[in-house]
């Protein structure tokens, strides 16, 4: 399950804990509540609001670094674009922003996007190192051909049931060639990792 915090200080959310769409949801409403359990627990993404209350050990620009040093996607929400917050958006890359009024639902479908994306590109990752294994060089135009393929099975079953009716002509679309092509471009890929 996807581990969310969210910091705050002035109840964006009026709720303690929750599950929302494959998510589980904490929440902190101070800095060094915030800091203490992104070191007890491992979260994959942060919202934090920039007016969080800020104790005397732990600032909002420590939450920030802590949060880049775990590699934790993080979620800024602000009531106006200062000069102080741009400076922190552009030192620790945050490219998700947030003007207030910002509601749960739209705050939450950018998590679920950015959780997609991040799984596509390990999914991606895998698939590559699979078919490196197996002997298949990522030089040869079937390489890509058969990590699209097995991806689009991954995500859709129908897939598999109909390679040459239906997998192989949406290659053949998304690469502007033939669907012929396609499965000799892939043959051609598995008999070199059978050489």
């Amino acid at each position: 399950m996807y581990q969310v915090l969210v910091a705050q200080s002035n109840h964006l959310f009026k709720i303690d804990r929750c599950i929302h769409r494959g998510m589980e949801i904490f929440f902190a409403f101070d800095s060094a509540d915030c800091l203490l359990q992104m070191k007890q627990k491992s979260f994959d993404a942060l919202i934090l609001k920039y007016e969080l209350k800020q104790t005397e050990d732990v600032s909002v620009y420590e939450l920030l670094s802590e949060a880049d040093q775990m590699k934790i996607s993080t979620f800024f929400v602000s009531s106006e674009m200062e000069e102080e917050v741009l400076q922190m958006l552009f030192q620790f890359e945050i490219s998700h922003y947030f003007l207030e009024p910002v509601s749960f639902h739209e705050l939450f479908q950018s998590i679920i996007e950015v959780k997609t994306h991040h799984e596509n590109v390990f999914l991606t990752k895998r698939i590559a190192e699979l078919l490196h294994t197996l002997g298949i060089p990522n030089s040869v135009q079937g390489f890509s051909y058969i990590q699209e393929a097995i991806t689009n099975c991954y995500y859709h079953d129908d897939y598999k049931r109909g390679v040459t009716k239906y997998l192989y002509p949406l290659l053949a679309l998304q690469h502007h060639t033939t669907a012929s092509a396609v499965e000799k471009s892939i043959r051609h890929a598995i008999e070199l990792a059978f050489k």
